[in-house]
């Protein structure tokens, strides 16, 4: 669903992720604090309701971080490996991507939910044949692995971009 989907899941899933955010904070909040009794479930609620609003109210931040986050990623492969050099590439690679992200939305989030959907998929492929260890050294597995996630993730973005948008031609 994510593959193929994701831009039009996008705020749906955000939600999601800030109730529970919100409900594990109850809980944390509920034992750190020695609560007890009926003001748990309260608490947790009321907890998943704030972050599930605060989601929406914030999604362009959202959509920065998200954006940032790729960007200092990215940025790493360029960066030389240590030092304040490394630093300010991820801090300029993170400005830049946020920004990016906030200038071709759609797009953007097409491809990250294509690609992550599309890495669930392989990981679960693999995994039923008892293939879990899927890193660089795994021989022979690797390049199937890249090719089968490169080549659904591609094929996701381009639904999302052709087949699943609102606006078709």
């Amino acid at each position: 669903m994510v593959t193929f989907f994701g831009y039009r899941l996008f705020k749906f899933t955000l939600v999601v992720a800030g109730f529970a955010l919100g409900v594990y904070l109850g809980i944390f909040l509920s034992g750190k604090l020695n609560i007890t009794g009926w003001i748990i479930p309260v608490l947790t609620i009321l907890l998943g309701i704030i972050g599930a609003v605060l989601t929406v109210l914030l999604f362009k931040i959202s959509v920065f971080l998200l954006g940032a986050i790729t960007g200092g990623l990215l940025s790493t492969i360029f960066a030389p490996p240590q030092g304040w050099n490394f630093l300010l590439f991820l801090l300029i690679g993170g400005v830049l991507g946020g920004i990016l992200a906030l200038l071709i939305q759609r797009p953007f989030i097409s491809l990250l939910t294509a690609f992550l959907g599309a890495w669930w998929v392989v990981v679960g492929v693999f995994s039923l044949f008892g293939i879990t260890q899927l890193d660089v050294g795994s021989g022979w597995r690797m390049p199937l692995v890249i090719i089968s996630w490169l080549g659904l993730g591609g094929t996701g973005f381009l639904t999302q971009i052709l087949k699943t948008s609102k606006k078709r031609a």
